[in-house]
């Protein structure tokens, strides 16, 4: 091709680009809303939304601050807010960026903390879908200070929000669109004492593997597909349970759970009563087993009913780990509250 017209190319395909991008903005602004980046994980359908395109190079981009890091993620396009319900749906959630103070930006001088300034994140599609990212990314991450029963995201996740998604050309894919970060919030950092960039986050809970390179970071926070729970390794935990003197979560008195198959899952059923800030109560709630092995396991499921107000249809999450005839734990409220939860085998 003549190089007059390989220029005349290069410039449509730049044309084209800076089109694009300018009707994201309008349509965004003619509906009071933000500039969003949406991208996906390699060989999985889940969608994610934040303000920037993630790094994926590893480098470090002082100009910009960026959402998270995630080296192995699709390429990214910017998408307008639109709040129309017919458009499509997204939920989100606060994470709160990990810090250490650090001298000309080598030297650190502090471990790496949770700080108190929070990143959107995004998940396209319903609330169930959301919450399930977000309970994989709410607890601690390796490596940074501080209690493990810290809390990583601001609960529950909000929404429903939309979005207009970008249209396809000839091929059948969206336009071509910088992958690189455009930040909203220029912040230049002091020359002598700063917070460096968060490492990469833990997504997955225990005892599954943590990643070890950066390359990892996003990978566990795709919900895996269910599986069959109702095999022999599993029978351990039907029948019933009851709660340990003190150790009966949010509620100060006794608890009674009950597991059963049903299909490929179990199912569990939870009555409790006793006294919550002064008041005497009793709580129903149901759900079943999301994870289960020899050691560990996780329960989700929500209030079916309660005395008190604003309880029933929360929901609620149980994380255990198994000690002979003993269940030691915790139960994480909707509000973000945890208590421990620790649970006998029945006669």
């Amino acid at each position: 091709m003549p190089p007059v017209l390989m220029l005349l190319a290069l410039a449509l395909v730049v044309l084209l680009s800076c089109c694009a991008t300018s009707e994201v903005t309008r349509l965004a602004r003619q509906h009071d809303e933000h500039v969003y980046a949406l991208w996906t994980l390699p060989d999985s359908p889940m969608e994610f939304l934040t303000r920037n395109c993630p790094a994926r190079d590893g480098g470090e981009d002082w100009g910009a601050e960026r959402d998270l890091d995630v080296p192995n993620r699709s390429d990214c396009v910017n998408v307008a807010g639109t709040r129309n319900a017919a458009d499509s749906e997204f939920w989100t959630f606060e994470l709160h960026r990990i810090k250490r103070v650090t001298y000309y930006w080598a030297i650190p001088l502090s471990p790496w903390y949770k700080s108190d300034d929070t990143r959107t994140v995004g998940i396209v599609g319903a609330r169930e879908r959301c919450e399930s990212v977000r309970l994989r990314m709410d607890l601690k991450p390796r490596g940074v200070s501080g209690n493990d029963a810290m809390h990583m995201t601001k609960a529950p996740c909000e929404g429903p929000k939309y979005f207009r998604r970008p249209p396809l050309n000839a091929t059948g894919s969206a336009p071509p669109q910088p992958t690189t970060a455009t930040s909203n919030q220029e912040s230049a950092p002091t020359p002598l004492q700063t917070t460096a960039p968060s490492p990469p986050l833990v997504l997955a809970p225990p005892p599954l593997p943590q990643p070890s390179s950066r390359s990892d970071l996003m990978a566990s926070a795709t919900p895996t597909p269910p599986q069959p729970l109702s095999g022999p390794a599993q029978a351990w935990i039907l029948g019933q349970w009851n709660s340990l003197a003190g150790m009966s979560g949010s509620v100060d008195g006794l608890a009674h759970f009950a597991f059963r198959r049903e299909g490929s899952e179990i199912k569990w059923i939870m009555i409790r009563s006793g006294w919550f800030s002064g008041v005497q109560t009793t709580q129903k709630a149901s759900g079943s087993v999301n994870k289960i092995s020899e050691s560990d396991l996780e329960l989700v499921g929500k209030y079916d009913s309660s005395n008190l107000g604003n309880v029933a249809g929360q929901p609620l999450r149980h994380s255990f780990t198994r000690d002979g005839d003993t269940l030691k734990g915790y139960e994480l409220a909707n509000d973000g509250t945890q208590s421990t939860l620790s649970l006998k085998r029945g006669q």
